[in-house]
């Protein structure tokens, strides 16, 4: 963690960030594989929590369920966005160390690339599991500290790359080993794991074909993210 970084430099990164819209790549259909992780499906009902949603993707998909969504973020920008985008979440401005809702609410809690972001991670935790009902199921999204990809202008053809795109905010980074013990130590049970899948789809179809073959047997250690399926201990 960067001691120097404060609570409101990462809202000002965040409204700035969340105004560009040339840095938004994933779209909303990526995001259902993470609803799939958990077995949510348009039969699911209870309530769902998206902590850090962003500008609401992940909420959108979830829009033909039966189920009651809500949704937090430090960034107020990124929760008119939400709005847009989805009819019937209830977003709230609110950092993930300190969710404003009451414990034991929700039966599913995602976190999508936010986690490695907060300035105190255990407590974002223990805060996810507070509100969380005993047999929750959450679902964590977290980034490598290194991780290869296919890039044409490299030598070989792959790319060593460090960190995410946001590394100029604070970001922790860890490998899957220390992701793990992180999220176990501090009270999850991780249920089952995978890598993040995802690439910006080309319009050429072999090099899509290619990018699906390459990521479907790059080793979990390599991969650029990591999935969690927890459960509470």
């Amino acid at each position: 963690m960067n001691n120097t970084t404060n609570l409101k430099q990462v809202k000002e990164y965040y409204e700035k960030r969340y105004q560009d819209k040339s840095r938004f790549v994933r779209k909303a259909e990526d995001y259902k594989i993470y609803l799939d992780y958990l077995g949510i499906d348009k039969n699911s009902t209870g309530r769902l929590l998206d902590v850090g949603c962003g500008s609401g993707l992940l909420l959108r998909n979830v829009e033909t369920t039966k189920l009651k969504t809500f949704g937090t973020d430090i960034s107020m920008t990124a929760l008119k966005l939400s709005q847009r985008a989805t009819l019937r979440t209830h977003p709230v401005i609110n950092s993930g160390e300190s969710i404003c809702f009451k414990s034991r609410q929700f039966d599913y809690v995602f976190c999508l690339g936010s986690l490695e972001h907060f300035l105190d991670i255990p407590a974002a935790i223990s805060e996810m599991k507070r509100v969380g009902k005993p047999n929750a199921k959450f679902c964590i999204l977290v980034p490598n500290t290194i991780h290869y990809r296919l890039d044409a202008d490299s030598k070989w053809r792959i790319k060593r790359i460090t960190g995410t795109k946001q590394q100029e905010m604070q970001e922790e980074l860890h490998t899957f080993s220390e992701w793990r013990h992180i999220l176990e130590t501090n009270g999850f049970k991780v249920v089952k794991y995978y890598k993040d899948r995802f690439f910006v789809k080309k319009k050429n179809i072999l090099k899509n074909l290619l990018f699906s073959l390459w990521l479907k047997f790059l080793p979990l250690k390599y991969s650029y993210q990591f999935i969690f399926v927890c459960q509470q201990h």
